[in-house]
């Protein structure tokens, strides 16, 4: 492992923590979950439409978790970076669904603070792709 490359993997556990705790979350508390968000966007377009659109968000932070995980075992053993790029580009994806459905109900705070955790994502995409275009 070159030590150029213990950034990309710190910001790839701190997505992965991310996304898992606020995966489980939602399932553990999903009842919780789909009153807060029925109650949320009960006035918008999607508020019939919260359970699938729950379970498409909880399904896409598994998927960008499992990402993180193995881009972080392929930046470590082999030296490939081409699923840690679909980590930060689904994250990066996430985070604007996340921005679309914060901006909908008026929630600038919250809106603002998903912008950081998209910055953080798109901070890696570009680092990952500077070290690429270097080797």
């Amino acid at each position: 492992m070159n030590i150029s490359h213990a950034g990309l993997i710190l910001i790839l556990f701190f997505l992965l923590i991310t996304y898992i705790i606020s995966a489980y979350e939602k399932i553990n508390g999903w009842k919780s979950t789909q009153e807060n968000f029925k109650l949320m966007y009960a006035k918008t377009l999607i508020g019939k439409a919260i359970i699938p659109i729950i379970t498409f968000i909880i399904a896409f932070e598994i998927i960008i978790v499992t990402l993180a995980a193995l881009g972080i075992w392929d930046i470590i053993y082999a030296e490939d970076f081409e699923i840690a790029r679909s980590t930060f580009l689904g994250s990066s994806i996430l985070c604007l669904i996340f921005l679309i459905g914060l901006r909908m109900i008026d929630d600038y705070k919250g809106a603002s603070r998903v912008g950081i955790y998209f910055l953080v994502s798109i901070f890696g995409l570009y680092w990952l792709e500077s070290i690429i275009s270097i080797a």
